[in-house]
């Protein structure tokens, strides 16, 4: 079922896209690619710093079950809505 998400961020870094809605990953996608996928190791894990702070340069740090994950280095920070399958 596709849900319109609203976001408060979208965090791009050199390979993927990263949605947030109340300092969690409710999407994920591949940079350069439109379909959000259904599944990634991300969705749903809590952004650890706050979103409203992180800034071009730096990179999310995210926590969930499996441990910690730090994405890699910011390139744009948008606002913004997505339709997507996951979250």
């Amino acid at each position: 079922m596709m849900t319109n998400e609203p976001m408060s961020k979208i965090f791009v870094t050199r390979n993927t896209v990263y949605g947030v809605r109340d300092q969690r990953i409710v999407a994920v996608r591949r940079r350069g690619e439109s379909q959000w996928l259904e599944s990634h190791r991300a969705l749903g894990m809590l952004v650890v710093s706050d979103p409203k702070l992180v800034e071009v340069g730096e990179s999310l740090r995210l926590a969930g079950r499996d441990g910690f994950v730090t994405t890699s280095i910011i390139v744009d920070v948008m606002r913004g809505t997505v339709t997507s399958a996951a979250a």
